[in-house]
């Protein structure tokens, strides 16, 4: 896994809020890393899969950005 020097992706404060919020529901929470993985393209934008896995999952190829107290994995 390599740490992003630079913000890679945005994320509003409301955004983060929701996405602690559902994250804080699940089993071993703080554990938990959202995932944004790449999944193909429609009209000329990507499309994406949202979720969250653990964060000791990230694999070399992966790059980690740290958002506030929420990892994501990209």
């Amino acid at each position: 896994m390599r740490e992003a020097v630079e913000s890679i992706l945005t994320i509003t404060d409301a955004a983060r809020g929701k996405i602690l919020e559902v994250r804080a529901a699940e089993a071993g929470a703080e554990a938990l890393a959202l995932w944004v993985t790449v999944t193909g393209e429609s009209g000329g934008a990507y499309t994406y899969d949202l979720s969250f896995r653990a964060l000791e999952d990230a694999g070399d190829d992966d790059v980690v950005q740290h958002d506030h107290e929420l990892p994501v994995v990209i």
